[in-house]
C-alpha cells in the first residue's frame, strides 16, 4: 500500500515513500534539506544556528528535535527529542549524513511504541 504524499513548501510532516533529510556541514554552518524521492520538490529546516551532530551537545538536540518536528508533529518532537539525538543524531558522522524518513517512522514504532 502506497502512502499518500503530503506536502509542504514550508515544510510540516509528511507521510511520503522516499523522503529523506540530507545534512551537510559547511564553513559557515550546517544545512539540512528535506528531499523526496522522483520529486523535485524540496525544503530547507529551519532554526538553531548551530545544529550539530556526531556529538551529544545542545546543537545536536536542536538537529533532532528540528528533524522529529518535521517528520511527526511537535508533541512527538517534544517528548523523543532527547532520545532520538542519543540513538541518531549524536553518533552521525561528522562529514554529514542522509537519513531516510522511515528509519525514523521504524525507531518510533519499533522503539517507542509510537505509530506516526
Amino acid at each position: 500500500m502506497q502512502e499518500r504524499v503530503v506536502i509542504k513548501k514550508w515544510g510540516g510532516f509528511a507521510k511520503v515513500t522516499g523522503k529523506r533529510y540530507q545534512v551537510d556541514r559547511w564553513l559557515y554552518g550546517a544545512t539540512v534539506k528535506v528531499g523526496f524521492d522522483r520529486n523535485p520538490e524540496s525544503y530547507f529546516l529551519n532554526g538553531c544556528d548551530e545544529f550539530d551532530w556526531g556529538q551529544c551537545n545542545h546543537g545536536s538536540h536542536e538537529l533532532a528535535k528540528a528533524i522529529l518536528f518535521d517528520a511527526a508533529g511537535p508533541n512527538i518532537a517534544n517528548t523523543y527529542a532527547d532520545d532520538f539525538n542519543d540513538d541518531f543524531i549524536s553518533r552521525m558522522p561528522e562529514r554529514g549524513f542522509v537519513l531516510p524518513y522511515k528509519a525514523i517512522t521504524e525507531w518510533l514504532e519499533l522503539d517507542k511504541g509510537v505509530r506516526v
